[in-house]
């Protein structure tokens, strides 16, 4: 070996680039950077920066590799040849990323992936919705086959009154480590179907992914872990666009905070995009269907404190008539707004109720004078 004051100083990029490509013809999914001698915390954090969105885990010392994954002794050998290039002056410091890939950690049978815990679970409240929401399920169910974290978990909280949705969760037996609760039994609700979610959750980290919602990053789960990775972080939100009936994407919504999330302005987005510590995770409230997410916002604000927001666009939510949100009537909306007053009292501010006003008690006002000019009598 040599010493450090000996090792030759490179160009970390240009070195990095051509390791790459090396080490990706012997072993695809273990990354070796270089790091220059006089500039070990810059390059650390372009590594990470460049490299945990492929849900590599903690840098480890290379030299002698010590992966116990599948194919350690591959990762051993090239480990070892890069080193030796290391120490006749070729390259200069290394460390390695030891990847836990998709084809090593479903070597095993699913039972023996299932008795191990998961990192992350992502929860996804269902029903049949009208017919369609087999098709919706399958395309997320979809997406979180292509993600390329492979330690995560599926639930899906099934309500649906028919077979549709539990055909296609065998359909992703083989291709997703997934659970089905049969949830019929409780109040039709998205509330009370995510809390159920919720409690059968086992990974350290929930995710909620609404079934007619998608990931649109393969890399979206593997880079919500990775915000988990600060001990302080204790609720996470992305940013999301829009799906129309055509598949087509719109716009993006890029997470904040609002003072009126109380009263319904979400400028956060839809559950889809946000997850938690699973420890630290409330529940839903249960009473409310239209406001579950705001208020729900509005509680981890208070009692979590600030999320961590990225821009990152991960998630697109899915615009329809058959959404249940979308079935609420303004005076059910009303009721919720009302409800939401008398559980927090900065709901019930000056600002506040000039928001209730607007949002809710206007458009009730209309939609009770749209339904009378129906019922009245036409003149001659």
């Amino acid at each position: 070996m040599f010493s450090p004051s000996r090792r030759p100083r490179m160009e970390s990029r240009h070195v990095w680039r051509s390791l790459e490509k090396e080490i990706n013809v012997t072993w695809a999914n273990a990354i070796i950077v270089p790091v220059a001698p006089n500039g070990a915390a810059p390059a650390m954090a372009e590594a990470r920066r460049n490299y945990r969105s492929r849900g590599m885990p903690a840098i480890a010392r290379a030299g002698f590799a010590t992966s116990t994954d599948a194919g350690s002794a591959e990762l051993r050998a090239t480990a070892r040849h890069l080193w030796t290039r290391a120490a006749t002056g070729r390259i200069t410091d290394l460390f390695l990323w030891p990847a836990l890939t998709r084809h090593a950690t479903t070597r095993g049978s699913a039972k023996n992936r299932d008795e191990v815990m998961p990192r992350l679970s992502v929860l996804i409240p269902a029903y049949e919705m009208g017919g369609v929401g087999a098709g919706y399920l399958a395309q997320a169910l979809g997406s979180l086959a292509q993600q390329d974290l492979p330690d995560f978990e599926v639930i899906v909280a099934d309500q649906s009154d028919d077979n549709s949705l539990a055909t296609v969760c065998a359909g992703f037996a083989g291709r997703l480590r997934l659970r089905r609760l049969d949830t019929r039994d409780l109040p039709r609700s998205s509330s009370a179907n995510t809390n159920a979610a919720l409690e059968a959750a086992r990974g350290e980290v929930v995710k909620f992914l609404f079934q007619d919602d998608l990931l649109i990053l393969e890399t979206a789960l593997s880079e919500t872990l990775t915000a988990f990775e600060d001990a302080a972080v204790t609720w996470f939100a992305c940013g999301g666009r829009s799906l129309d009936a055509d598949g087509q994407l719109h716009g993006s919504q890029t997470p904040r905070m609002d003072a009126m999330t109380v009263m319904g302005v979400n400028t956060v987005g839809h559950p889809s995009v946000v997850a938690l510590r699973r420890a630290r995770a409330p529940r839903f409230d249960e009473r409310l269907n239209w406001m579950m997410d705001v208020d729900y916002y509005h509680r981890c604000q208070t009692t979590l404190g600030p999320p961590l927001l990225s821009p990152r666009l991960m998630v697109a939510t899915r615009r329809h008539a058959l959404q249940q949100t979308s079935l609420l009537t303004p005076q059910a909306r009303r009721a919720e707004a009302l409800l939401m007053q008398k559980k927090y009292p900065e709901a019930r501010s000056i600002s506040a109720q000039l928001v209730y006003l607007n949002r809710y008690v206007l458009p009730d006002w209309a939609s009770r004078i749209a339904r009378l000019r129906t019922r009245a009598p036409r003149q001659i």
